[in-house]
């Protein structure tokens, strides 16, 4: 049995991770504190300028006035720097979601039996001809947890995990087992209505 990624809904897991990642929640925190913080300095500084008489004077054509090309400058360069740390934390925020889900290209997913076999490539470090593949074998799982949170399945047991150098021509690299491994539910059908159709007890997590 063969299953087919959902675009949208991957875009979907991505969101929730983005949203509900407690280290992905502290940089987004940050990102708004940076740039609230500059655009609120930015308009006090403005706002004092203005009413306090005795700010930013300077002498235009002989007479004491208002500086208030000197008032502009010094607002953006509050803004500028900013808004340049806010972008810059948040394009961080993205990758670091990416980390758990959109890293993982060229996905492959099936159940033949009782054997599941994910196969997929981490773009961040992998070249494009190899992958790894995940093989758990559900009739000796010792156990599946569901984090509705972020639409994911936590597999615990003995699960086989291949590194290949070159797929298309099953020319493996390194082989491990590993003790657990996270695959998002962005499939049609859905991976967990699979599982459980097979009798596959899953626990919500908590």
């Amino acid at each position: 049995m063969d299953f087919i990624i959902s675009k949208t809904e991957k875009e979907s897991v991505e969101k929730l991770i983005h949203t509900t990642n407690p280290t992905i929640k502290k940089v987004n925190t940050i990102k708004k504190i940076i740039l609230f913080g500059g655009l609120s300095v930015a308009a006090i500084y403005v706002f004092l300028n203005l009413f306090i008489p005795s700010w930013s004077v300077a002498e235009i054509n002989g007479v004491m006035a208002k500086d208030y090309e000197m008032i502009i400058m010094f607002a953006i360069l509050m803004v500028v720097p900013a808004v340049v740390v806010s972008f810059l934390t948040g394009r961080l925020a993205k990758e670091l979601s990416k980390n758990y889900t959109l890293a993982r290209v060229n996905e492959s997913l099936a159940i033949n039996g009782s054997e599941l076999k994910y196969v997929y490539r981490d773009v961040r470090n992998t070249l494009p001809k190899e992958r790894m593949a995940v093989e758990v074998d559900l009739s000796r799982v010792k156990n599946v947890v569901w984090n509705s949170t972020v639409k994911s399945l936590e597999f615990a047991g003995d699960i086989n995990v291949t590194f290949y150098t070159d797929y298309k021509n099953d020319v493996r690299g390194r082989e491990n087992v590993a003790d657990n491994f996270v695959i998002y539910d962005y499939f049609k059908p859905s991976l967990k209505a699979t599982l459980e159709d097979k009798g596959i007890k899953i626990t919500e997590k908590r």
